[in-house]
């Protein structure tokens, strides 16, 4: 009887110390795996100190009457005057937090005196009608940066929203400090997304500086839009791609990330991958102390994003009427 209860027990003990042996070895591999990431990005993950910079400027004067001079301290020299933020829609009908967050990126663009543009391809006509919506916005930066030499290009999801905490803080002061930060000038800044993702860069956000490289990149991720794989549902219109990983090769954001990844035309040069705690944060603890510049409600359905939204911006305001590409 010893012998025999001895046995289980003796595999229990070997088992256990596999499990334990395992469980180290991945934890030294997932801090090896995140020292890298982080060494990668250009942007330190713990952004108070930039954010810090950005809140200490916009307390010292208004964002109405702030100069180039002022915010670009910590800069190399670029001054963001004129800048265009878009959004690039195809639904039936927009979800009602959309039309807030539509509402509220109006608004913002008016106290800044930005420029603001909704590409509607659900009432588009002609090319527009196919090409996929994931890539459809692609082709709107492109548009715009060929059209409006002079101006900065934002792109935003419909589920992106401006913190209310820096809706007075100009998106100059958030574009100079991470340039004076990383004593370099950058063609495009795009957020992290969270490290369980697996992905470089979320596209959800984008901010294009109007440069040389910057048009020739984004025609070049444009002309990579792998149509035969993209189709549209006669029925509902809604688009499907074939075999496809989510956000991988066949989307906008799995090929801005090969061509990142695989340098093309000098990317990681370019291009800067910041943190998303400083823009593109999907997750709001408490906002009196969140310095998130710009939060991106991703995974999210709608009804929270909804109740997300009317927390951050509770009045609601008569909504102006937008200019349709």
């Amino acid at each position: 009887m010893l012998f025999d209860d001895s046995v289980p027990i003796l595999i229990h003990k070997r088992h256990l110390l596999l499990i334990i042996i395992t469980l180290v070895i991945l934890l030294v591999l997932s801090t090896v795996m995140t020292r890298q990431v982080v060494k990668n990005y250009n942007i330190h993950p713990h952004p108070s100190t930039l954010l810090n910079k950005i809140v200490k400027e916009n307390s010292v004067t208004s964002a109405s009457t702030t100069s180039s001079a002022s915010i670009d301290s910590l800069a190399v020299g670029t001054s963001f005057t004129k800048v265009i933020f878009f959004m690039s829609i195809d639904y039936p009908e927009v979800p009602e937090y959309g039309k807030l967050t539509i509402e509220i990126l109006q608004e913002y663009c008016k106290k800044h005196g930005y420029m603001f543009k909704l590409f509607n391809h659900r009432v588009a006509t002609g090319k527009d009608k196919s090409i996929s919506p994931y890539w459809n916005r692609v082709r709107d930066m492109s548009y715009l940066l060929d059209n409006y030499a002079d101006y900065t290009i934002i792109y935003f999801d419909i589920d992106v929203v401006i913190s209310p905490k820096f809706f007075n803080t100009p998106i100059s002061n958030l574009m100079n400090n991470i340039d004076g930060y990383t004593k370099k000038q950058w063609d495009m800044y795009l957020a992290t997304d969270p490290h369980y993702l697996n992905y470089e860069m979320n596209t959800g956000i984008v901010i294009i500086k109007n440069t040389v490289w910057s048009r020739n990149f984004v025609k070049l991720w444009f002309d990579n839009y792998p149509v035969d794989f993209w189709k549209k549902e006669s029925q509902t219109g809604k688009w499907e791609c074939s075999n496809c990983i989510w956000a991988g090769d066949e989307y906008e954001q799995g090929m801005l990330n090969r061509l990142y990844q695989r340098n093309i035309f000098n990317s990681k040069q370019h291009i800067i991958p910041v943190d998303y705690n400083i823009f593109g944060k999907h997750t709001i603890h408490d906002l009196k102390t969140d310095d998130c510049f710009i939060f991106h409600l991703m995974a999210k359905k709608d009804p929270e994003r909804l109740s997300i939204i009317n927390k951050l911006y509770p009045p609601k305001k008569k909504v102006t009427k937008t200019q349709l590409i």
